[in-house]
């Protein structure tokens, strides 16, 4: 879901106005191969094999040997005679095969995404450790390719080099999107279901053949040789039987079997295609994922989207949408905060715009924001009309689990128009964390974010740093619990929705959260699995053995939900009201 056009996105404290392009534009236009997209950066990759990016550039991801964000695309800084046959974009790294098949990553390392047997971020291109030579990569938060053997290997997290996966099997290909997803030697496809488990992995039934996949989060889609289209999982735009029973959501199920397609592109409950003829399609039930088309343009029945260019690749990410054009243009449309569309600007386009062309090598007056020398994993959002000369309070929304969803608060955009609020854009990949154990390694990054960029974004804008709330739905709530209690003079309490508040502080903890009168408000349906239930019953408990403000509240009618509305209202004002 696009925020709303009033609202002024920002990164880090820092708003930066649209940069007119200028003389760092070469002479030969490139011709565009492909284009690849993640959350806050795109690459490109020319058909000589020369690779560009734009966009942030807090980690290096852009590899251009700076940690300048770009509103044009810059050329990949590399050793001299290094091509690329493909390219892949991740949360906040990017990789890339060069021809002869060894790749390369640059960016950020600290979930150790590039593979080079460190933690160290890179500004511009690494090798990845053990002189393997790939056919496929893919990457999100961790990276994946296909070996030339066909064995697959992945990296990141607890692996800082490759290491094979269902070694018995052999790939043509890999995308980790969603999820985990492959082509096998014979276009099988199969698909974990957990990308950090690397678990032997079903063969989908039906004997169907493939030339491309896409993994989505409520369901995956296969596109086969000839352009037929099928789609399976718990939730299958087009399906009359959604969500469908576990026995029968893994059947592929034919969509928009009047087109046949390049590629299919899914959103929550909606996709759309891209037919061989190069001619957008959108169905579902919800918003597309296409920006620019609007919501109610959107039926079961396939349609044709209006936009003038015929392309042979579409790429997609949440928030805008690029394509290339059969004699090698690039286009781009959707949300441009930190000139992500590469046309020179940060102003949002609803219908494609032509791509710049890249700087020159070397040149110094590239489009863009100054360097930024503090890390961060914040986004902010100033209320419509934000006064420069008031004091606001501030909510921290963390993301839900197992993605990397950045807007969780979209629901609620109208109850929270008088606050400031800060989005944490790292990515979440635990069900829950509860019990007696300590914060993991994915709360540590959530954690060193949060506690550097709220001090910096006060500095630069007037927040009521005694007024912070902390808010999450499931695993996000999890975390929201857990760092009221680690800092308890920090925040005024957390709004926690479908999370099990496991976390224990220390007993002078809680006793400082007493003093201060934090405040904690409990969220859950009605429908809740009893063991969540039961979990925040003992967290209340405790809260009021120790003196702790809180409330429950129960979602009727539902099990595991974000809280309507209205209730979120009421939580705000329980949590930021008068003490």
């Amino acid at each position: 879901m696009l925020l709303p056009p009033r609202s002024l996105l920002i990164l880090g404290g820092l708003a930066f106005a649209a940069v007119p392009s200028d003389s760092s534009q070469p002479v030969t236009p490139v011709v565009w191969r492909s284009i690849s997209a993640g959350p806050e950066h795109t690459c490109g990759l020319s058909v000589d094999g020369v690779a560009y990016c734009w966009g942030w550039n807090l980690y290096g991801q852009l590899g251009d040997g700076t940690r300048n964000s770009r509103y044009i695309p810059v050329p990949v800084a590399v050793r001299a005679g290094l091509r690329f046959q493909s390219l892949a974009v991740g949360d906040q790294h990017t990789c890339g095969l060069s021809v002869d098949g060894t790749a390369w990553c640059w960016g950020d390392n600290r979930n150790g995404a590039l593979g080079d047997r460190t933690r160290v971020t890179r500004v511009s291109p690494v090798a990845v450790a053990g002189r393997l030579r790939f056919k496929s990569i893919s990457a999100s938060g961790i990276t994946c390719a296909v070996a030339e053997s066909g064995i697959l290997y992945c990296w990141g997290g607890s692996s800082l080099e490759p290491v094979a996966v269902a070694e018995q099997r052999r790939f043509v290909s890999i995308d980790v999107g969603g999820r985990l997803c492959g082509l096998t030697a014979d276009s099988t496809a199969v698909c974990w279901n957990e990308m950090d488990e690397y678990r032997e992995p079903a063969a989908l039934p039906g004997g169907l053949r493939f030339a491309r996949l896409t993994p989505g989060a409520r369901a995956d889609c296969g596109v086969t040789a000839d352009g037929a289209a099928y789609c399976w999982g718990e939730f299958v735009p087009g399906r009359q039987e959604n969500p469908a029973p576990a026995s029968r959501a893994m059947e592929p199920f034919r969509v928009a079997s009047g087109q046949r397609f390049r590629s299919i592109h899914l959103g929550q409950s909606s996709a759309c295609g891209l037919t061989l003829e190069g001619v957008l399609y959108c169905w579902g039930e919800g918003p597309a994922p296409i920006p620019g088309v609007p919501e109610q343009a959107v039926s079961t029945v396939p349609a044709p989207v209006a936009v003038e260019q015929r392309f042979v690749s579409l790429t997609l990410t949440p928030s805008r949408a690029f394509g290339v054009t059969a004699d090698g243009v690039a286009y781009g449309w959707g949300q441009s905060g930190g000139g992500l569309l590469g046309d020179g600007t940060t102003i949002d386009r609803p219908t494609p715009v032509r791509v710049a062309e890249p700087a020159a090598a070397g040149a110094t007056d590239i489009p863009g924001p100054p360097v930024v020398v503090r890390r961060t994993v914040t986004r902010l959002i100033l209320p419509a009309n934000y006064d420069p000369a008031r004091t606001y309070p501030v909510i921290v929304f963390f993301p839900p689990l197992l993605g990397s969803e950045t807007r969780p608060m979209g629901r609620y955009t109208s109850v929270v128009s008088d606050y400031v609020v800060m989005l944490p854009t790292d990515t979440v990949r635990r069900d829950s964390f509860d019990g007696q154990e300590d914060p993991s390694e994915i709360f540590e990054r959530f954690e060193r974010g949060l506690l550097a960029d709220l001090p910096a974004v006060a500095a630069t804008h007037r927040l009521d740093t005694t007024r912070v709330v902390l808010v999450g739905f499931s695993g996000g709530g999890d975390m929201a619990w857990t760092f009221v209690q680690r800092y308890p003079t920090r925040f005024s309490g957390a709004i926690l929705m479908g999370s099990r508040a496991g976390y224990r502080a220390p007993l002078a903890n809680l006793q400082s959260l007493a003093q201060r009168r934090a405040r904690f408000f409990f969220a859950l349906g009605d429908g809740e699995a009893p063991g969540t239930l039961t979990a925040v019953r003992s967290a209340m408990t405790l809260l009021q053995r120790n003196g702790i403000e809180h409330r429950f509240a129960s979602i009727p009618e539902s099990d595991h939900v974000p809280a309507p509305a209205a209730m979120f209202a009421e939580a705000l004002a329980f949590v930021l009201g008068p003490r």
